[in-house]
């Protein structure tokens, strides 16, 4: 029996406050599912009722988002992928869902997103739009998740649920019907599905050879840090892989290598949602593109060489303070703190230098600047202290947003939240907060948009500036620096310009007093370097897989140093700099509070409960009291996310701050091109150019936006290989300085985000003459013999029985078919031939033809042209691309005919197309009249029919 998926308003609130699900690890709930954001004060009644759970009240959406996020927590651990397919499964559902509504513009349908337009002719408004919404939202996000899990190694599972979630609701996997025009709502969402999929094949995430990333060569060989030290490393400051016994990934997953690769080097190469493709910064290495969004510029780097380099200093500093938190990791530390909002969070000003960086975190105890809260902001009464052991709280906060194993990757932990806060009793979802109160369905669709087009970009760009960047891990590099010795005096043993700085009880050489254990039996580790840290796996005793202590704080060589992280896993397999849960974060708070209209989480508290002595940690007993993590803002869980990666000794501070300060930009332009679509009043830009392609050298080129919904006195930014030429309010640019390959853009910012247009690339020409003479049939317009019906004579065009009509001819790139280098369009005789003369380099080219009512049609090959060439199409289908001609008689082949609508398909909406125009009785020179013979009538539907039975399509070179 169907779901049912709608409730009554009296009951909303009871049904969704018992959804959520609240307890203890003793409750054999696993920690991450634990999340909850309430006030105080429904705290015990909802503790009584957490065994309750009534799901029905639940919009499809949420219910394919939990469904995606079952699917994450098993899959590969690959955030900037999970990112993407957040942000895609979300845009099929809202795309289904704004199909639907009468002021919401869909995304990707009938819309040209980075040069490819996605077709759509609209559909009937049904009878229930609540279920059709709700059928076709169901095929889309079903479709789209078996497309892009199907290589994930629990594969099967997530196969399993998502075909037993549609069964749940009703549908049938079966139906993979794609003509929405019938009004089947399953076709429409398959349709959609099908726009995604496609889409995703060419967005430059490499998804078809499974997200591989190419082009990328580390610059070091592994690191092996099971033993001591790091020989390994000769470029310092490069990312550096890491080799394992045993490789775990974040997620739980056997990594497939003892030394996984960098996961996505060139994922700034990604299409972005808010992000004109023409801001990125172009960069190159090794023939490589880097494309760079917001680019905070170089890391600070090490130099070996001296110690008067201000930039090597900051990464000396970066580094220490990674080492000086790592200290904090300590159960039987007598360090108390309130982690209470009281003495955390609020946190107003942030640093926007290095030099600002290093008052604004808190070298020695830990933390940032914060003011904490007098009282809650939302309900004006005060917040219980909460005093604990500094050592359980590092070490809860380390783990809890370290998004491993089994977790939905920092991505996805941004979905949870998101989903908890919706969930809160009483909370109302008013977009914005402001206006009516939406429904379950329509917040959904909208929130995850919003969010997952913000967790997208955010992956490209901050791999981006990994990619590009390539800067080091503390794992590499504290090892490393220590291999070197101490950089802070020359008259002390061991010194090396490019050594870590010797801090008194935090790094120190170690001497004579210490232990054996410490300078060796044979003090053969004598003046080497020694930090206090947390001490690392070999201090930790096991009952099986149970940890039975932890393994503290003390002095061990800084050769020997490791991060907070499982042994299996230690850090991610990606570059440092940026941060990613830090640019993740951001962003997701920005959503959080964008969606919401509030900064504060509902009631004004966001808290998550890690019971004393539950095993949470994993690799190590504790934490020794029970934490609760404790949020007033969603910046303020932000912050915590982006600190914890620094006492879990996976980033120094200066990876941090830049990551925080981009996923504030992405977060705002995000949620208001959103808005944008949401209202139907997006910011779109188009332009064109007075010469086409190829442009004679010294010619005067005008080019000349069009802008739609843009708001008067417009700043138009014109750039010419990426960079700034022009900025003013006009929305033409002239040059005559240009040359060959350049690429032209233009950017319009309003409303808080920018909106790029298409890019035009010049083709710059000697303009030598190259003429090409072609032999072509149109079937419908065939009549025997080698000859073609005098259609043009016909339809009352001309006095000339010899023409047939007109074709246009293009040429096209061999690297890249999408361009085109050259258009000419000429008469085509009734004997098939048709000569036309271009203004292009010698070369060779693909050649299309197209005609106003053949499917467009290729060449199979590049063909060579110089002053002259030949191209006869009609005896040898071998010279069509796929082979898509039609024959005709015992000896001629043609084109196709019946693509009205030039949509690359002979289907039923050209069909329908020709059938109206014979119930009109129409006649001329119409697309419609199949034979060419001046009528649409009967005679021109066998025709059609037979191409639309038959599935006729284009096919090209992509």
């Amino acid at each position: 029996m169907r779901r049912h998926l709608s409730c009554l308003t009296t009951i909303k609130f009871f049904n969704e406050s018992l959804s959520l699900r609240l307890g203890s690890v003793e409750d054999g709930v696993h920690p991450s599912r634990l999340f909850y954001c309430m006030n105080k004060s429904f705290l015990i009644i909802l503790f009584s009722i957490t065994s309750i759970h009534l799901g029905r009240c639940q919009s499809v959406a949420h219910i394919w988002n939990e469904a995606q996020l079952s699917a994450i927590r098993i899959d590969a651990a690959r955030p900037p992928v999970q990112a993407r397919n957040l942000f895609h499964v979300s845009l099929a559902m809202y795309d289904a869902w704004a199909a639907y509504d009468s002021v919401a513009s869909p995304y990707l349908l009938g819309h040209t997103i980075h040069n490819t337009y996605y077709p759509f002719t609209g559909i009937t408004p049904p009878s229930s739009i609540d279920s059709a919404r709700n059928k076709a939202i169901s095929f889309a996000a079903y479709r789209v998740l078996k497309n892009r899990y199907a290589l994930s190694p629990n594969g099967y599972t997530t196969f399993a649920k998502l075909d037993s979630t549609l069964l749940s609701l009703g549908y049938n996997s079966s139906d993979t019907s794609t003509n929405y025009s019938s009004g089947n709502a399953a076709a429409l969402g398959n349709y959609i599905a099908q726009q995604v999929i496609q889409m995703g094949i060419s967005d430059g995430s490499n998804q078809m050879n499974n997200y591989a990333g190419t082009g990328y060569t580390p610059n070091n060989a592994p690191l092996l840090f099971y033993y001591d030290g790091n020989a390994a490393m000769t470029n310092v400051n490069s990312w550096q892989p890491l080799s394992f016994v045993t490789c775990i990934d974040q997620n739980g997953i056997p990594c497939g290598s003892s030394t996984p690769g960098f996961i996505g080097p060139r994922w700034g190469k990604v299409y972005p949602f808010s992000m004109p493709v023409s801001s990125a910064i172009p960069h190159q290495r090794s023939g490589q593109d880097y494309p760079v969004y917001y680019d905070p510029g170089t890391p600070p780097m090490l130099n070996t060489t001296t110690t008067t380099d201000s930039m090597s200093t900051y990464f000396k500093w970066g580094h220490s303070m990674v080492l000086a938190w790592s200290a904090h990791l300590d159960p039987n530390d007598t360090t108390h703190w309130d982690i209470s909002p009281n003495a955390m969070g609020n946190t107003s000003n942030y640093p926007s230098s290095l030099a600002a960086q290093q008052s604004f975190y808190h070298f020695l105890q830990g933390g940032q600047n914060n003011s904490g809260y007098t009282v809650n902001p939302v309900t004006g009464l005060p917040y219980t202290p909460q005093i604990v052991k500094r050592g359980d709280y590092t070490r809860v906060v380390s783990q809890f947003w370290a998004d491993g194993p089994n977790s939905e990757t920092p991505p996805g932990h941004w979905y949870v939240l998101l989903n908890t806060l919706s969930s809160y009793p009483g909370f109302q979802k008013k977009f914005q907060g402001q206006g009516p109160v939406l429904s379950n369905l329509e917040w959904d669709i909208k929130s995850y948009f919003v969010l997952g087009s913000a967790m997208h970009d955010a992956a490209i760009a901050c791999w981006g500036i990994k990619g590009w960047y390539d800067a080091p891990r503390p794992i590499s590099t504290i090892r490393k620096m220590a291999d070197l010795g101490q950089s802070s005096n020359p008259a002390l043993p061991h010194y090396h310009p490019g050594g870590l700085a010797l801090i008194p009880g935090s790094i120190e050489l170690v001497t004579l007093s210490d232990p054996p254990s410490l300078r060796g039996y044979a003090n053969e580790n004598l003046n080497k370097i020694k930090v206090k840290s947390w001490k690392g796996f070999d201090y930790i005793a096991y009952n099986g897989n149970t940890p039975m202590n932890a393994a503290g704080v003390g002095w061990i060589l800084a050769e020997k140093w490791m991060p907070y992280q499982r042994y299996t896993f230690v850090t991610p397999p990606f570059a440092g700099y940026v941060s990613g849960h830090s640019t993740y974060s951001r962003a997701g708070a920005v959503s959080l509070e964008s969606i919401t209209g509030s900064p504060y989480f509902p009631g004004g508290l966001g808290e998550y409960v890690v019971p004393a002595n539950s095993n949470y940690l994993g690799f190590e007993a504790g934490p020794t009291t029970t934490i609760r993590l404790q949020w007033v803002s969603y910046k303020d869980a932000s912050d915590q996310a982006s600190l914890s990666r620094i006492w879990g000794g996976i980033h120094p501070p200066f990876d941090d701050m830049p990551g925080r300060m981009i996923g504030e930009q992405i977060g705002t332009a995000c949620f208001q091109k959103a808005k944008a679509l949401f209202t139907d009043s997006l910011l779109e830009v188009q332009i064109s150019t007075n010469l086409n392609n190829p442009i004679c050298s010294g010619s005067a080129l005008t080019f000349t936006a069009t802008a739609t919904n843009a708001p008067q006195n417009a700043i138009y930014h014109w750039k010419k290989n990426g960079i700034l030429v022009s900025s003013d309010t006009s929305n033409v640019y002239t040059t005559s300085n240009y040359a060959n390959g350049d690429i032209i853009a233009c950017e319009l910012s309003a409303n808080g985000y920018v909106a790029g247009s298409n890019t035009l690339t010049l083709q710059v020409s000697s303009c030598v003459s190259t003429t090409l003479n072609v032999k072509v049939y149109l079937q419908g317009y065939y009549v025997g013999s080698g000859f073609m019906s005098p259609v043009l004579y016909n339809q009352g065009v001309t006095a000339d029985t010899m023409i047939c009509d007109s074709v246009t001819v293009e040429l096209h790139e061999v690297g890249h078919p999408n361009s085109m280098v050259a258009s000419a369009r000429g008469a085509l005789q009734r004997d098939g031939s048709l000569s036309v003369a271009f203004m292009a380099n010698p070369d060779y080219y693909y050649v299309a033809l197209k005609h106003r009512n053949t499917i467009q049609t290729w060449t199979s090959e590049p063909l060579w042209f110089g002053n002259t060439s030949v191209l006869d199409l009609t005896t040898d289908p071998s010279l069509i691309y796929a082979y898509n001609e039609v024959p005709l008689d015992s000896m001629y082949y043609g084109l196709y005919s019946g693509e009205i609508n030039a949509d690359d398909n002979i289907d039923l909406i050209d069909l329908m197309t020709v059938e109206n125009d014979i119930s009109m009785f129409a006649y001329g020179y119409l697309p419609t009249d199949i034979n060419g013979d001046g009528n649409v009538d009967l005679l021109d539907s066998p025709l059609i029919e037979s191409n639309v039975s038959n599935f006729i399509y284009a096919v090209y070179p992509n």
